[in-house]
């Protein structure tokens, strides 16, 4: 008869007891952990990175009124994306909303944020003010468009922005979607250079005679 060591019986204990909190372990996170995940999940799909997998193209405008900015935004998404959108528009309208409020300075405020639909083009506009961006000082007024240039990553200089009489303008892309911006400005008998004396403009701000 064949004599076994009674460590033997001993280790078989162990190696059971460790394949039994394994699949206790693996049976927790199933239910525990695994579930949030397919929760976040469908909060990803409702999340600014996921909507915008598809956004392919963004027209932004500017212009100065009553030594305010307005601001208009329109984002154009593939079909399937926009369907998504008006299927989760209240979510969707809560990550613009926040998206939205990073286009500030600490001199600056967005008012009458307004955002709608256009099923027509698939897009999304959004429209508001940015009020406290036009000063004026010694017949001199001044624009700061740092609230829209930082959070896009560009500059008027080094980026080479289009210089005119009554605007400046940049089409490039972003993170795979193409934008094209265009900042109206008061018209000036010179276009706004950089760096110009009495019409011009700098990394982020730019300037002009006020008109009495």
């Amino acid at each position: 008869m064949v004599r076994v060591d009674k460590r033997f019986y001993g280790y078989i204990v162990v190696i059971i007891l460790v394949l039994a909190v394994g699949l206790l372990a693996q049976i927790y996170y199933s239910n525990v952990y695994i579930k949030p995940g397919i929760e976040n999940q469908v909060e990803i799909k409702t999340t600014k990175s996921e909507l915008m997998i598809h956004e392919f193209k963004r027209v932004i405008e500017t212009k100065i009124k009553d030594n305010r900015i307005v601001c208009t935004m329109i984002i154009y998404y593939s079909k399937e994306s926009f369907n998504s959108i008006l299927d989760n528009w209240n979510k969707y309208y809560s990550l613009i909303t926040k998206n939205i409020s990073k286009f500030k300075e600490a001199s600056t405020s967005i008012e009458d944020l307004n955002i709608r639909c256009q099923s027509s083009s698939s897009s999304v506009l959004i429209y508001f003010i940015v009020n406290g961006a036009v000063s004026k000082y010694n017949g001199r007024c001044t624009a700061t468009y740092l609230w829209l240039l930082r959070p896009l990553g560009l500059d008027f200089i080094e980026d080479h922005f289009n210089e005119y009489n009554d605007r400046l303008t940049w089409t490039g892309t972003i993170n795979g979607v193409k934008y094209n911006i265009t900042i109206l400005l008061p018209r000036q008998n010179v276009p706004y250079i950089a760096w110009g004396e009495s019409v011009g403009h700098c990394h982020g701000h730019v300037w002009w005679p006020c008109q009495s």
